[in-house]
Order: C-alpha cells, then structure tokens, then sequence
C-alpha cells in the first residue's frame, strides 16, 4: 500500500505466479504471469489454478499458447496472450569492420546453466582443435561466472573468448553489428 502498487507480476509460471497470487489473495491486488517454456512443459500442477484467477497471463509462442489450452483443462483462451520475445531484425542491421580475425561468436545473456554457455564454451574448443579461426564475447553477468571463467582457462581458451560482463543496450548494440 506504501508504494501504491496496484498489480503483481510474476516473471515465471512457477514459483513467482505462486506468490503473485498468495500475494493477490492476501492484499486483493489482481495479478498476472508470463509462462516460457519450462512452467508450460515440465510439471506444474497449480498452472491452471494460478491462471483461473490472474488478471492474464502472457505466453512467448503461440505454441505455448495452444500448448496450454489443449493440455489444461477449463484455461480460458481470452486470458492467454501471446507476447513474442527477441528483437527487431531491422533495427540491428550489421556494419562492415574490416576486422580479419575470422568469425564472431556473440552470445548474450545471464550467466545460468539454462543459457547453455558450458557448451558453448566446449564448441569453441572443438572448433579452435579444428583450425576455425573465431573470437566469441559473451556478454551478461550471473552466478556461472567464475564457473566459466576456471572453464575458459581450463580448456586454454584465453586468446579466443572473452566474458564481458554486463554491457548497456547501445554497447550490446555495437557488439552485434559489428558481428
């Protein structure tokens, strides 16, 4: 009430939908969810009832979407809406560097196992092994960082990966176009 919230959010179908609507029920706010992939497919036996009584709930594919309905019971389609994840391909457009040392490889994102970086980082080394002249930039920040960076070493990748931390949008922008 001291901060005049007016609507709970819960980033996932799982444990935060659960406390936006405990939350909902104890403070009469209304509330909604955004389901990905994992609260859609792996087990998730309050789904339906968190959604009967959300305000909405958001979906990134129409998959999901009919996913959900063809699968749960009594999930109303008016409450189900489909916002897309990703960017405008227009709007980041590459530019020529003149840079020569063979591909870039950017991967963006928070540092978590589900990211799959571990594995990147092996497919670096593989192609490293077979001659394939890359530099790859990971951007973001997450608890995997030391992690990655004990791989990195571990696997002498030193000279052709870089973590680069956290950037900023424009950072990230220039980063990818020149890739």
């Amino acid at each position: 009430e001291r901060e005049r919230i007016d609507h709970l959010h819960g980033m996932y179908g799982t444990t935060p939908a659960t406390l936006a609507m405990l939350t909902s029920w104890l403070t009469g706010r209304p509330y909604s969810f955004t389901c990905h992939a994992y609260d859609v497919f792996l087990p998730n036996p309050l789904l339906s009832e968190k959604l009967r009584h959300a305000s909405f709930m958001t979906t990134v594919t129409e998959f999901n979407r009919r996913h959900l309905l063809s699968t749960r019971t009594g999930l109303e389609a008016a409450k189900i809406h489909v916002v897309h994840l990703g960017v405008d391909p227009a709007a980041w457009r590459p530019i020529a560097s003149g840079k020569s040392r063979g591909s870039e490889i950017v991967s963006v994102g928070q540092l978590i196992p589900c990211k799959g970086h571990q594995q990147l980082l092996r497919t670096c080394a593989l192609l490293r092994d077979r001659g394939v002249r890359f530099h790859c930039q990971i951007v973001g920040e997450g608890p995997l960082r030391h992690e990655l960076e004990a791989q990195i070493r571990a696997l002498a990748l030193d000279e052709e990966v870089t973590l680069r931390g956290a950037l900023t949008r424009e950072e990230v922008r220039a980063l990818l176009a020149d890739a």
